[in-house]
């Protein structure tokens, strides 16, 4: 019986997700704003006409950059592309 659990276990783990990526709704890649917000970055858009494309305000457009960035943890805008792609997130 021992043996059996013992397997049994094995087998879970070696198909296990790591918990950092585990996405418990099964999305992948990125929710559509912050996707949006990515694309623009990477593009290169200033915010004001980011903004206009979003149909935010200026400021309302700076805040979704800034969650995007401390969500990824990144200190400036490169940065965040950066680890948005090496984590598919873009």
């Amino acid at each position: 019986m021992v043996a059996s659990l013992r397997a049994l276990l094995t087998g879970i783990w070696n198909r296990a997700t790591e918990f950092d990526v585990f996405d418990p709704a099964g999305n992948t890649g990125c929710p559509p704003r912050e996707r949006r917000v990515l694309e623009l970055m990477s593009r290169g858009v200033t915010d004001e006409a980011a903004a206009r494309e979003t149909g935010t305000s200026v400021r309302t457009y700076r805040r979704h950059v800034a969650e995007v960035m401390s969500m990824l943890g990144a200190q400036s805008r490169f940065r965040a592309g950066v680890l948005a792609v090496e984590r598919g997130r873009l």
